[in-house]
């Protein structure tokens, strides 16, 4: 790591408990949980393989359930937490971040890991 990735990563913003859930639910505020589970439905196309059909499955939803690793999930919630950073003007330490995405996760029921 070179000086100015020292410096980046020394001047990225590291929250408190206390933050992370105020920030989550400003975040919240504005994409509801149905909203987020919206954007994740919407997001699992990206996800599935052409084949789907061939494999038997009725929708890519149900190929995704079987075989997503949270991929769209974890768009979502990146998407999120960036619209915030960019809103704040801020850059999050990835400790922060994650905890975010952990903390707005559990709140809407999405499994991203």
């Amino acid at each position: 790591m070179d000086l100015l990735d020292k410096i980046d990563e020394a001047t990225k913003v590291k929250l408190s408990d206390e933050e992370v859930k105020q920030y989550a639910e400003e975040i919240l505020k504005k994409y509801r949980c149905k909203k987020v589970h919206g954007m994740i439905d919407d997001q699992v196309y990206d996800y599935v393989d052409d084949d789907w059909e061939d494999e038997g499955y009725g929708s890519e939803h149900e190929w995704y359930v079987d075989y997503g690793r949270g991929e769209a999930e974890s768009d979502i919630l990146h998407q999120l937490i960036e619209w915030f950073q960019k809103k704040k003007r801020m850059k999050l330490h990835i400790d922060s971040f994650i905890d975010l995405m952990d903390y707005i996760a559990d709140k809407c029921g999405v499994e991203y890991k």
